[in-house]
């Protein structure tokens, strides 16, 4: 039987040079430069953190895995202060197995998220807005 558990709320979301504030997921950082018909909105490196309760699992005979509906364009996910995974690519879901680093109980979670201009990540040009987040489930 299967157990999904929702990550969407309770997210503290940090900018450089700005305080954290709570955020709930879908969000992009560039919600508003992003759509405001010029080319200058903000491309950069933001993190998202949070904790969560996970319940009691056999890992003999279960398997966990984190999964990422949309996070652009690139992310590095850590569990447990442990890095876990590193995605490329803001437009496709990703799952990673943590079966080996969750815990049950409480779990902190840390998502690095970079929209920068980068030569890994397509589309690179074109009628396409960069916005940077976790923009689709977790």
């Amino acid at each position: 039987m299967r157990t999904y558990i929702n990550l969407n709320e309770g997210w503290e979301f940090t900018k450089p040079g700005d305080a954290p504030v709570t955020v709930d997921v879908p969000h992009t950082w560039n919600a508003v430069d992003g759509q405001d018909g010029g080319n200058d909105y903000w491309r950069g490196t933001c993190t998202y953190e949070r904790t969560f309760e996970a319940p009691a699992f056999d890992p003999a005979t279960q398997v966990v895995y984190l999964q990422f509906d949309g996070v652009n364009a690139t992310a590095d996910v850590e569990l447990g202060g442990k890095a876990v995974c590193h995605h490329d690519g803001g437009y496709s879901t990703f799952r990673v197995n943590v079966t080996d680093e969750i815990v049950a109980g409480t779990n902190d979670l840390k998502v690095t998220v970079d929209n920068s201009k980068n030569d890994r990540v397509y589309p690179q040009k074109a009628d396409f807005t960069f916005y940077g987040g976790i923009y689709r489930d977790v």
